[in-house]
């Protein structure tokens, strides 16, 4: 017959036995891994796209800001038209804000003018307050139609930024001010 096992011995090959049963893992362990793996990356993503919405709203905010200013320069130094036939006849650099775009327009006293540049807003940035003005030669201010100082408000992806130009021409960069 068989040999009898001492009980030192049989405690051996139990845990031997139990060893062998511990090499794999469960189907629970591995679906409750791939639950929780499958919840980070949705945060995740979720998390980058909405960074990568808001980087694309302020930097679209920053670059119309950027161009306000180098306008303003321009016409502080009479960067005049072609079409303007003497630095005299420069009557300033006209901003137009449309919903989806902005240009930047040099104007003489004789009634010509000249697109110097123009500007496509990405998808999902709208200006809101369209309209235009217009930046003064030597003196820096700004001359408009609607109330001082000159609001612009820029709506993306459901957060409203404001930019303010005053009539003595600071431009201001008020941030995120609202939803939209």
């Amino acid at each position: 017959m068989g040999q009898a096992l001492f009980p030192a011995e049989m405690k051996t090959v139990t845990m031997e036995l139990a060893t062998l049963n511990k090499k794999a893992f469960s189907l629970i362990e591995i679906i409750i891994t791939v639950a929780i793996i499958s919840v980070i990356t949705a945060v995740g993503i979720t998390s980058y796209t909405s960074f990568q919405q808001t980087q694309i709203a302020q930097t679209s905010v920053q670059e119309l800001k950027n161009n306000l200013r180098k306008y303003q320069i321009k016409a502080l130094a009479v960067e005049k038209s072609t079409s303007c036939p003497d630095e005299y006849s420069f009557y300033g650099i006209q901003a137009n804000f449309a919903a989806d775009s902005y240009s930047f327009t040099a104007l003489c006293t004789n009634g010509s003018s000249e697109v110097k540049e123009s500007f496509s807003l990405p998808d999902n940035i709208v200006i809101q307050s369209t309209g235009s003005l217009i930046f003064k030669p030597l003196s820096g201010g700004i001359e408009s139609a609607t109330a001082e100082p000159y609001t612009l408000n820029i709506c993306g992806y459901g957060k409203l930024y404001t930019i303010t130009i005053t009539k003595s021409g600071d431009i201001r960069d008020e941030g995120v001010t609202d939803s939209c």
